[in-house]
């Protein structure tokens, strides 16, 4: 028997399934409407590093944050999320100090380059922190930079743009996803005596002994959770972080230009790094 339950969440309907194998028995099944929530998980020997930046940010010991800035590097690529996370917070504990102290002036910059040069792996897992740690550290270092801006970080900005609108899917459609995901594949083996096969949305993996149709449903849990996040990347998330860069590297990039004439010699090098639409590109003139 499959019973579907719709719920207009938003804009798009989730479509709830209960599924029970036909039995010779009766059966009542009570099934409580849940989402599971991610769980970010920090490998054990990297838990110091956040308190580190926290202890040498409130020492304001720059010596300090230099050498957890070259422990943060030994990160990448193996542990790729936490890299972007902990540069993001580097970059927030160097900001305040770059007013009176101009060696963490040019650790920022340091640091900032080296952050922006890493593409965002392809796991989509980690796609949200990478970029949305490169969005907020580009605008950390164009207000540290904002009297003296350079072309040397406008290219940078440029660079980073273009990957994120890159990562952007052209007339991308929302795909459909569920609460809870239905099992796909009824057990093909027989029934033992007195077995009790029951199958519903959400179920635990582990509580389906046939392997097949095990397999199966974790397949499908793991394809429903892929395309949820998918699409809060491409319909949500990743649009907005391409407005934030944009508007803050044609901001920085016309003040370069302002107190370097000679940089708008470079405004077509700029345009195709960042992808620029027409538009965007007159805006630098």
């Amino acid at each position: 028997m499959v019973q579907l339950l719709t719920l207009n969440s938003g804009k798009k309907p989730i479509t709830h399934e209960i599924m029970i194998m036909k039995t010779p028995y009766l059966f009542v099944v009570t099934i409580s409407l849940t989402f599971v929530c991610s769980v970010t998980l920090v490998r054990g020997e990297d838990l110091s590093i956040p308190k580190q930046i926290e202890a040498a940010q409130a020492a304001g010991s720059i010596t300090n944050l230099l050498a957890i800035s070259k422990k943060i590097e030994t990160l990448w690529p193996t542990n790729a999320g936490n890299y972007f996370q902990y540069q993001n917070q580097l970059s927030a504990a160097l900001q305040p100090l770059c007013s009176s102290n101009a060696m963490a002036g040019q650790i920022l910059v340091q640091q900032t380059g080296m952050t922006l040069a890493k593409k965002c792996p392809n796991d989509i897992s980690i796609v949200e922190g990478c970029f949305s740690a490169k969005e907020a550290i580009m605008g950390r270092i164009a207000k540290v930079t904002e009297s003296a801006p350079t072309l040397r970080i406008a290219q940078m900005m440029a660079k980073t743009v273009g990957e994120v609108r890159s990562a952007i899917i052209p007339n991308y459609h929302w795909v459909f996803v569920t609460a809870n995901v239905a099992p796909p594949v009824f057990p093909t083996t027989p029934l033992k005596t007195n077995e009790i096969r029951v199958f519903f949305s959400g179920m635990g993996a582990d509580a389906i002994s046939d392997p097949v149709a095990r397999a199966a449903y974790i397949k499908a849990c793991a394809e429903n959770g892929s395309n949820n996040i998918q699409n809060g990347l491409q319909l949500d998330i990743l649009p907005q972080i391409n407005q934030a860069m944009i508007s803050t590297f044609l901001n920085y990039s016309k003040n370069a230009f302002a107190h370097d004439p000679g940089a708008k010699n470079h405004i077509n090098d700029l345009a195709a790094s960042a992808h620029l639409t027409e538009e965007e590109r007159q805006q630098l003139q």
